[in-house]
């Protein structure tokens, strides 16, 4: 079963963070991907994100992502809304914040403050 996610404009730059080694890659081409079910509950096969059939809607500038489920017992249906997890690649020296901790700018940049050297707040951003 293919399922169809889509993401923000901000994510077209992760085939250039992935050429320039900022991040790696998970699996190859693929991407592992999960899904919750309307209802919550975990779908309990994991599936691939397909990086081949990527596309951008023109109209709103959202990507539409492709992933690829199996279905043996039929559990998915057309139209069924999900809601999907992909680990689209790593970046090595990341660190883990909670998300509290982070605001976001109107065009999405991300910020933190952190204590830096010499006991001094400084503001970071992504």
């Amino acid at each position: 079963m293919l399922i169809s996610p889509s993401r923000p404009r901000r994510s077209y730059g992760l085939k250039r963070e992935l050429a320039a080694g900022q991040i790696r890659h998970v699996d190859g081409d693929q991407a592992p991907a999960k899904l919750l079910l309307e209802d919550g509950t975990p779908y309990e096969f994991p599936g691939t994100l397909q990086f081949s059939e990527v596309t951008v809607d023109q109209g709103t500038g959202s990507v539409t992502l492709r992933a690829l489920f199996p279905n043996s017992q039929g559990l998915l249906l057309p139209g069924m809304f999900v809601r999907a997890t992909i680990e689209e690649g790593v970046r090595e020296a990341a660190i883990l914040a909670p998300q509290q901790g982070i605001t976001h700018a109107p065009d999405g940049t991300a910020t933190a403050l952190v204590v830096g050297a010499n006991d001094t707040v400084e503001k970071r951003q992504r």
